[in-house]
């Protein structure tokens, strides 16, 4: 229906749509899963997201009672369940043939029939835009293109950080195309505080800031980006903004101030950042040009020249590394290796090559002649010596005889697995494109108590996999069945029981799914349909506890989990143990947790990339990356080899052993773990926070002794959950214990044994070894923290010292100094004098005289005294004694 007469209604469960099919008018739902609201709109081509005409944008409904209603008495107005909303139009007089239309330009206009035929506009949506320009609207003039006989519409859409898009040519004009200083394309340039230059701008650039960047958060729901913006570049200290606002609608703000960490591979986040470009000399285009046709030649090929020659290089270090020494080992031991020195192996090809000779390999004709022995010599040749061989009834039973000891083998597949395929069970795997990794279900446990675990082994190492899908779901036979649904989508683990572990369930109908073993050791879960490279699922997300390059430590904001490892319960049992590993993004560093208290630190993650306590293999060059953004704080490494490297190197690993023992595996060496005996704070360390009265110096010791002799009493406790670590941690809290076993009491190495009483120390070391908890007869070693206390106390005191003894020798100086002018100065009486010093005789005709007696009688050198001036200063007269003299 496009046209509307007096007494009809809209509201949300119908609409009007246009003669041409392109415009509707209807209610719409807009806003955040969290806030949205109900709008009267029009839309172009159903797209309801964005109507490009609002009647009450400003005025959300927030129900669907909204109503748009064209009375008798003439009046179009949009009402709801609160009351009236919108007035759109109000008949002066009564009138009775009002309609109101959708236009095929995408206007919709109320008019009057009953206006002598000439039907004038009494109110039009054209006159009231929102966001959008079409055709025909006053402010713009726009045409229309016509192809193949198909109009093509044209729409000027205003977008809410200011771009204007030609939605039919797809140009952008405006927004954020003007940065604030530019004066390009039409852009305006900002006006600026004195911190920004004329070269400052606003940029989209990948990257992150660390948490410890200061930041602010404005949830004002009145602003947009473009007021982020705007308040940001005012701001001398911001340093820029996200490109989307921190409330659920887009709105508000999040300011940062301090460095800003780019990421060149463009992979990070966006955000909007301030920058000020190094001024750049400019070259004219002529000289541009000639610069190019020269210098492209040039530069192209040098650099295929240093190419040939690093891959010529490289190519002779792996020669002289790898191929040379496989192809003689392989060489020799196809002309030489036996199983046995009696055994020989089959005739190559059945002995015959297309003729009546018969070929013998290198290896038969030596176990023949019984590697060519002097007794077997018969004589001399023309081509040479001449030997005896074993009869051809005894060779041909040695070659003909049955081996067997042939090992099954799994079943090996490609490295991916499809939806609706074959399932992998226990009798298959898949195994990476390099090899080195393979993914299959193993036996792991005791020989009492072993079960089925879907994991990832390293160079089929099946003992200790890398990865575990149910480690606390163990499955006790060989039921178990790895699938992709064929109709849901659904990848999950089965087995006799049931359902085990679902990885990931579809959320529409798929028919495409692949998971794929990558020669990273990832399996990962992918749409072939998707023209994305989108993971549905991957093992990286969910580790054991392993570590392998690429994989992330840390935690996912948008998920609300964290990326850690966590240690076997023991070397038997995958269940999840006492210890995680864990990157803290405060403190850029790494560290062990026992039970969520820290019990390891690497020490802060420092600028040339190491840390203070993980020292790595020096002949692999490591590199880490520190992520840290709104939706995941994160920490990985990369490794490659080195010229140092050998070959025999291994892949880079981080394995957490079940008793709280980080290795690198690749050179085995270790952190944490046994190095933490309790009391220590060495080697990154962190002393027990739990520390009863009694254990102020104990430690942990390993020691070869015994518990019997002296009398010693064991308690065993049979937990099944109780790890070595929970063992020592029970008796460091329990003063009367004295150790503990190495292994647990069960057959899976869980459980505990406790000792208690006094043992014998074992100096040949050849009795069993204990957990012991000795007293160190030391002095206990200061912590740092006490130490620096000590140091900061020791420099306070010494300074106040200094300052006291200065405060001193100052008041003392002040006091002699005052003395000696009372001594030079003070009078008992102005007319009084002092007697000469020593009777103003010192052992000559001179009469010596004090300065407070000189003072006194010329009355403070007085001007009157004054007889005039000598050789030697001015001459003045003094009454002493009642005698008048003269002085000079």
């Amino acid at each position: 229906m496009a046209v509307w007469s007096g007494g009809d209604s809209l509201d949300s469960s119908n609409t009007l749509v246009s003669k041409n099919g392109l415009f509707t008018l209807g209610f719409t739902r807009l806003g955040s899963a969290e806030s949205n609201g109900s709008y009267l709109g029009i839309w172009y081509n159903n797209d309801t997201s964005h109507p490009f005409w609002l009647a009450n944008r400003d005025k959300p409904v927030a129900d669907n009672s909204g109503v748009l209603a064209l009375d008798g008495s003439g009046n179009m107005k949009l009402t709801y369940s609160g009351g009236d909303l919108v007035d759109f139009y109000s008949s002066p007089s009564s009138t009775t043939n009002l309609t109101a239309v959708l236009e095929d330009s995408g206007n919709f206009a109320l008019k009057d029939k009953n206006s002598g035929g000439q039907q004038d506009y009494l109110w039009r949506s054209f006159d009231y835009p929102t966001g959008t320009f079409l055709p025909g609207m006053k402010l713009v003039s726009a045409n229309q293109y016509t192809r193949q006989d198909q109009r093509i519409f044209s729409m000027w859409q205003m977008t809410y950080d200011g771009n204007i898009i030609d939605n039919f040519t797809g140009r952008v004009f405006g927004g954020t195309i003007c940065k604030g200083n530019n004066a390009d394309a039409g852009c305006e340039k900002w006006s600026r505080p004195s911190c920004r230059s004329s070269r400052s701008s606003f940029e989209l650039r990948s990257g992150s800031f660390v948490n410890t960047v200061p930041r602010k958060n404005d949830d004002n729901s009145s602003l947009s980006i473009s007021d982020c913006m705007d308040i940001c570049w005012n701001d001398c200290s911001c340093v820029g903004v996200p490109t989307r606002g921190n409330n659920g609608n887009n709105t508000g703000c999040t300011f940062f101030y301090g460095n800003f960490t780019p990421d060149p591979s463009g992979s990070a986040i966006q955000y909007h950042i301030i920058v000020q470009p190094e001024p750049t000399g400019q070259v004219p285009p002529g000289k541009r040009k000639w610069l190019l046709i020269i210098l492209a030649p040039v530069g192209f090929v040098s650099m295929m020249g240093l190419a040939g020659l690093l891959w010529y290089l490289r190519r002779r270090r792996l020669r002289a590394y790898f191929i040379i020494p496989i192809r003689a080992e392989k060489y020799l031991k196809e002309l030489l290796t036996l199983d046995s020195t009696k055994d020989t192996p089959e005739l190559e090809n059945d002995g015959n090559k297309g003729h009546n000779l018969m070929v013998y390999s290198a290896a038969t004709i030596i176990a023949a002649t019984n590697s060519f022995s002097a007794d077997n010599k018969l004589g001399q040749g023309g081509f040479g010596p001449v030997y005896k061989d074993y009869s051809k009834a005894e060779m041909s039973e040695k070659l003909t005889r049955p081996n067997h000891h042939v090992r099954k083998l799994k079943e090996t597949k490609a490295d991916t697995l499809y939806q609706g395929g074959e399932a992998l069970r226990f009798s298959s795997r898949l195994v990476s494109k390099n090899k080195l990794f393979t993914l299959e279900f193993v036996r792991l446990g005791s020989a009492e108590s072993n079960a089925s675990y879907l994991g990832i082994c390293y160079q089929n190492d099946t003992g200790h996999p890398i990865w575990i899908a149910n480690r606390d779901k163990p499955i006790a036979d060989n039921s178990g069945v790895l699938e992709i649904d064929g109709d849901s989508g659904t990848m999950k683990v089965t087995c006799s029981a049931g359902d085990l572990v679902d990885f990931y369930s579809s959320q529409s109908p798929t028919s495409n799914l692949t998971a794929t073993l990558e020669d990273s050791g990832n399996f990962v879960l992918k749409d072939a349909n998707s023209r994305s490279d989108r993971i549905l699922w991957q093992s990286f997300d969910d580790p054991t506890d392993t570590l392998l390059p690429g994989m992330k430590l840390g935690f996912n904001h948008r998920t609300g989990r964290p990326w850690s490892l966590t240690s076997w319960m023991s070397d038997l049992v995958p269940a999840p143990g006492a210890f995680t590993f864990e990157w803290e993004s405060d403190r850029q560093e790494l560290v062990i947790k026992r039970r969520a208290e820290i019990y390891w630190r690497s020490g802060p993650l420092t600028s040339n990339g190491s840390f203070e306590a993980y020292r790595l293999n020096s002949r692999l060059d490591y590199s880490f990356l520190n992520v840290s953004n709104i939706d995941e704080d994160y920490f990985i490494f990369t490794v490659a080899r080195n010229k140092l490297t050998p070959p025999e190197t291994g892949f880079s690993k981080w394995l957490l052993q079940f008793d709280g023992e980080l290795e690198e595996q690749s050179n085995g060496q270790t952190f944490g773990g046994d190095l933490c005996n309790g009391n220590n704070i060495e080697m990154g360390c962190v002393k027990w926070d739990i520390e009863p009265t009694c254990r102020s110096r104990d430690r942990y010791e390993l020691r070869a002794c015994d518990f019997l002799v002296e009398g010693g009493q064991a308690i065993h406790n049979y937990n099944a959950s109780l790890s070595i670590s929970d063992c020592k941690e029970i008796c460091w809290k329990d003063c009367l214990c004295a150790g503990i076993n190495i292994r647990g009491i069960n057959a899976n190495n869980t459980g505990c044994t406790f000792w208690y009483g006094n043992f014998t120390k074992d100096l040949s070391a050849s009795s069993v070894q204990y957990l012991v908890i000795v007293q160190d007869t030391q002095p206990a070693t200061m912590k740092s923290g006490e130490r620096i206390w000590i140091w900061i106390v020791v420099s306070v005191a010494f300074v106040l010292l200094m300052a006291l003894a200065g405060i001193l020798w100052y008041r003392r100086r002040q006091r002699l100094r005052e003395k000696y002018l009372n001594e030079l100065m003070t009078l008992d009486a102005t007319n009084d004098t002092h007697e000469l010093e020593c009777d103003g005789n010192k052992g000559h005709n001179l009469k010596v005289y004090s300065v407070a007696t000189i003072m006194a009688a010329t009355n403070s050198f007085s001007a009157k005294n004054k007889l005039g001036h000598g050789g030697f200063g001015s001459v003045y007269k003094v009454v002493l004694k009642k005698e008048i003299q003269e002085m000079d």
